[in-house]
């Protein structure tokens, strides 16, 4: 599970935009790729609210390209919940 507030010292969403959440997705998505017992190709997101903008944003080419893994990865499915 990702936690974008802890890191930056934050209690909650307002304080942190959706386009930075979005870099936090793709950057979680580099380092599980590189887990060992983890299958990188099928590395889904999730996001609720907030995080759904996240999951949501995330899903979109243009937004892979700006922030996305150098190698191109994307991740496997994209599930999003009111965001």
């Amino acid at each position: 599970m990702l936690d974008s507030f802890t890191g930056r010292g934050m209690a909650s969403a307002p304080n942190v935009t959706p386009m930075a959440r979005i870099v936090d997705a793709y950057r979680a998505l580099e380092l599980l790729a590189r887990h060992p017992r983890i299958d990188p190709d099928r590395i889904a997101i999730m996001g609720f609210s907030h995080g759904g903008s996240a999951a949501l944003f995330s899903s979109m080419k243009r937004f892979a390209r700006m922030h996305g893994p150098t190698d191109g990865r994307v991740f496997a499915a994209h599930i999003v919940f009111y965001p």
